[in-house]
């Protein structure tokens, strides 16, 4: 099952996030509370707090404000802040204690969630939380990346270059994308 998608620019600020489905804290879809949500805390819980904005299991698309994150909704911002702050840390500890150069940072794995991660050579960072049994997701990152957000996103003269992402287009183009990939809504 696909929980959330968070895209941070290459400032790493949160241009975009939007959450799909949601995880109860028993670990059975019930579309009532997601990764983190409200009250969990627990060890292994997605990283940052709840997020404000519910989505039901049947596939609804929850975002604050048009999927921006910022000012319009500060839990969802404190969200952003901590799920980037451990993909750094864990691209920096995988840097450092692999024997090959370059990123080899793909996924990481607790018993709540999975989360996956992709740069694109422009420094945008894709991050996707998933259920813990979804496999790597290396190549539907970099398929959003190319076929959703370079073509509605880098190529939309309209949209301020390092600014959120607000467009309309972009979001239903994003959702179909996602609602076709196994495990949606399982």
């Amino acid at each position: 099952m696909i929980y959330e998608l968070f895209i941070f620019d290459r400032h790493c600020a949160c241009v975009f996030h939007t959450a799909f489905n949601k995880l109860a804290q028993g670990g059975k879809s019930d579309g009532a509370d997601g990764p983190g949500a409200q009250g969990g805390g627990a060890a292994g819980s997605a990283p940052g707090g709840g997020d404000a904005q519910g989505a039901g299991a049947g596939g609804g698309v929850a975002t604050g404000a048009g999927g921006l994150v910022g000012a319009v909704d500060k839990q969802t911002a404190e969200k952003a802040k901590l799920v980037f702050g451990v993909v750094f840390s864990l691209r920096n500890i995988v840097s450092k204690i692999s024997p090959k150069q370059g990123d080899n940072f793909v996924s990481f794995r607790t018993s709540t969630y999975k989360l996956h991660y992709f740069e694109s050579g422009t420094g945008i960072k894709f991050v996707l939380l998933t259920d813990p049994q979804m496999e790597n997701m290396p190549e539907v990152l970099r398929s959003i990346y190319a076929q959703v957000y370079v073509e509605y996103v880098s190529k939309n003269p309209l949209l301020p270059a390092d600014g959120p992402i607000n467009n309309e287009l972009f979001r239903t183009h994003l959702l179909r994308f996602v609602r076709m990939l196994p495990g949606f809504s399982d």
